[in-house]
């Protein structure tokens, strides 16, 4: 069983001091590209890499939330997104921002289990284990994540650390 440090999933609780001031360029609807990737549309998920730098940290998460239901609509096209953001970050620095939305955030995160109940959470990741899984060695890092995510999460239920929410995942 792989293990994952509880400590790893840090940077995804909001910190108000880590709030940037940039806020997304007018030329860019966040809304619009929100909704858009949320949908898995290729055209908007390959403007995501370019426009990452002048997201504040609020706009990041909302960004990597529909990053994370991405990957159910268009798994090899958010996969590629993701690898691009990786690529990027590997060749400018991390920075608390960019980080909410790399393949390490986003393949670890999947859906909020404070929000979303136990059974939404689980199908989430069965549906998208089996398309990351026919995407072949493309999708194998991020089902690998993934995969320890759950067994973390697992593990913490069987200690009764685990605290569900009551939403069900809207699919």
């Amino acid at each position: 069983m792989i293990q994952i440090n509880k400590y790893f999933f840090i940077p995804l609780i909001y910190i108000g001091v880590c709030h940037a001031s940039a806020d997304i360029s007018s030329e860019i609807d966040l809304k619009k590209l929100v909704q858009c990737v949320n949908n898995g549309n290729n055209s908007c998920l390959e403007k995501i890499p370019h426009n990452t730098k002048r997201l504040n940290f609020e706009q990041s998460i909302i960004l990597r939330n529909a990053l994370v239901h991405s990957l159910i609509k268009s798994p090899s096209a958010t996969i590629d997104v993701l690898n691009s953001i990786d690529k990027e970050t590997a060749r400018t620095g991390h920075s608390f921002i960019r980080d909410n939305y790399g393949t390490d955030i986003v393949c670890a995160y999947m859906i909020n289990s404070n929000k979303y109940d136990r059974e939404s959470f689980f199908k989430y990741y069965s549906i998208v284990k089996n398309k990351l899984e026919k995407t072949g060695g493309k999708g194998k890092t991020c089902l690998d994540i993934m995969k320890s995510s759950v067994e973390e999460t697992v593990y913490e239920e069987k200690r009764g650390e685990m605290k569900w929410g009551k939403e069900k995942y809207p699919f």
